[in-house]
């Protein structure tokens, strides 16, 4: 089972992706902030092949770790900076 990691996958676009890639049976490793960790669970459900990381990517040292052995990665991210 191919694996991935996906950052950026809670907005709308990434939730697409997310769907596709369980459409295609990926193993998935989606990264989510605390804040809103609830309401992504409740809209994919309970899924075998997808795995809740909590954290922020403005902290890239949370998720070192998980992303090591993972051989694909996507990213449907946006970030703004405010002055």
């Amino acid at each position: 089972m191919k694996k991935i990691f996906v950052i950026g996958g809670t907005g709308e676009l990434g939730k697409s992706l997310v769907q596709k890639l369980l459409d295609q049976s990926f193993e998935i490793f989606l990264l989510v902030r605390r804040d809103n960790h609830q309401s992504v669970k409740e809209f994919f459900g309970t899924q075998k092949r997808l795995s809740y990381v909590i954290g922020d990517i403005k902290n890239p040292k949370i998720i070192e770790n998980k992303i090591v052995f993972v051989p694909y990665y996507a990213h449907q991210i946006n970030l703004f900076l405010l002055k």
